[in-house]
């Protein structure tokens, strides 16, 4: 066996090789047709880049070394690195591309200089179309990660048995070049990072920029024409177009009808957004009960995040706490001034609690006499029969309730829902706010008219149970949308 190996050996780096550089040449040529609007002129450009520098490559190139075969593999290691640490700059990933190519015909050259009989030149070049072409179609699949680990093994195993070559005698390696090759698949497969663009891309038409998993979500960027959506297991939370649209409407009221230099804690928010449109205003201190931990880091340091929310974790003095939300409303007696509910929509129980009238208690408990809390409350038209709810819970929860609403161009129709722990009824306030003082975008005293407007109800509010814990009725409201309404 082992002799077999030691006089076939370059055979197996040679299959190998170039099964695993299709199976990467996939990858880019993948996303090319997904996003280009006229792939064929950039797949038409690296063709023609290749042949022409297989051709150059004859000239100047077999004789200085051949030992450059070996770099097949590493190349396409290298290439699905690229893919995933380059996806989102468009330049750079085209101009590594083309470097990647380049690459990869002086390889071939480096491996096809070793065939000197036209008949076996013709033979090898066959068979790198087709071995080539295997792994090309294998690589159009979406086990990207598993494939060039597997295969990457194969090759590293057969390396030191790669015996000479069979016409001229040669060796395919020298020393020099063995021990480097043999010391950089330590370094490339474990700094591999699993391409999870690839399986969140299947889930959303525009291109993915940034996928990571938490431990509660899974974090998407999608970018179009300049612009980006932010979304949290596929429900997208907001867009660079019109971040303003969703946040105005959320801090702004509440904050003007808030006590002076109030205390404020915010719940959830991990984005930094919310946060970010506190800057206008005079505040006692800021603190903030993340849901996801993982999440806040990202936005404190990721560049799609930090470039919204300008680095507002830098600052404003925000005191993050590393305590559960219901155990610190629960110790906090009369702590804050406003309270911002900034969490995902209801989609599970766990989600659930942050709308249940036993969330809805221990918050009333922490708010200051004057003070109020304000939550998103999901669309007032899609899942009527939960918005609906999320006021009658706050009402049972003892405070006086205003509903408003707001269409944000990348999410659709959406609104708010804002209690005042006083009882005083808050709408006519709302309506008699003039946001004079500080800058907005869209938001102004009609815009806040508008906003209180919902026209004739498609639910009735008095038919729509309170949500608690042992009765989670917002959850399945909110699943189950308008769809089955009577």
């Amino acid at each position: 066996m082992i002799k077999l190996l030691k006089a076939h050996g370059w055979r197996l780096v040679f299959v190998i090789g170039h099964l695993l550089m299709g199976y990467a040449l996939a990858a880019p040529v993948r996303l090319n047709f997904y996003f280009n609007a006229k792939p064929g002129i950039d797949l038409l450009t690296d063709v023609l880049l290749t042949t022409a520098l297989c051709v150059l490559g004859f000239k100047w190139f077999k004789e200085k070394a051949p030992g450059f075969i070996f770099t097949i593999p590493f190349l396409a290691l290298i290439w699905l690195r690229l893919d995933f640490l380059l996806f989102s700059m468009s330049a750079w990933w085209s101009i590594v591309s083309y470097l990647l190519f380049a690459a990869w015909a002086l390889a071939l050259v480096a491996l096809w200089s070793h065939f000197k009989p036209r008949f076996l030149f013709a033979k090898h070049l066959l068979l790198t179309i087709i071995i080539g072409g295997i792994g090309f179609l294998w690589g159009l699949t979406d086990d990207q990660y598993l494939l060039s680990i597997v295969v990457a093994c194969l090759f590293f195993a057969v390396l030191p048995l790669a015996g000479k070559n069979e016409v001229d005698g040669q060796g395919l390696f020298n020393g020099k070049l063995a021990l480097v090759l043999l010391l950089t698949p330590l370094l490339i497969p474990l700094n591999l990072d699993k391409p999870i663009f690839f399986q969140s891309q299947k889930r959303h038409h525009d291109k993915i920029v940034f996928s990571q998993q938490t431990r509660f979500q899974r974090l998407d960027v999608t970018v179009w024409k300049g612009n980006y959506w932010f979304y949290q297991d596929d429900i997208n939370h907001f867009s660079s177009i019109d971040p303003w649209l969703y946040y105005e409407p959320f801090v702004h009221p509440a904050m003007h009808l808030a006590p002076a230099q109030p205390r404020v804690l915010i719940i959830g928010g991990e984005n930094g957004m919310l946060a970010n449109a506190l800057k206008q205003y005079d505040i006692s201190s800021i603190d903030m009960l993340p849901i996801d931990w993982e999440y806040l880091e990202i936005a404190e340091s990721n560049a799609f995040y930090t470039s919204q929310n300008e680095g507002v974790f830098g600052k404003l003095p925000i005191n993050v706490i590393a305590h559960s939300s219901f155990r610190w409303l629960n110790k906090a007696k009369a702590a804050y001034d406003v309270i911002f509910v900034d969490v995902p929509d209801p989609i599970d129980i766990e989600l659930n609690q942050y709308y249940t009238q036993e969330f809805y208690n221990l918050a009333h408990q922490a708010l200051t006499t004057d003070g109020l809390i304000i939550t998103q409350s999901g669309s007032p038209y899609f899942a009527t029969a939960a918005f609906q709810s999320i006021e009658q819970t706050m009402k049972s929860a003892e405070y006086a309730v205003a509903s408003f609403h707001n269409q944000v161009l990348s999410l659709g129709e959406w609104g708010w829902t804002l209690g005042t722990k006083s009882g005083i009824d808050p709408n006519k306030k709302l309506r008699e706010l003039t946001f004079e003082g500080i800058e907005t975008q869209w938001l102004n005293q009609e815009a806040m008219q508008m906003m209180l407007s919902f026209g004739k109800p498609y639910v009735s509010g008095t038919q729509v149970q309170v949500n608690t814990i042992q009765n989670p009725v917002i959850h399945r409201l909110y699943k189950q949308g308008n769809y089955q309404l009577n």
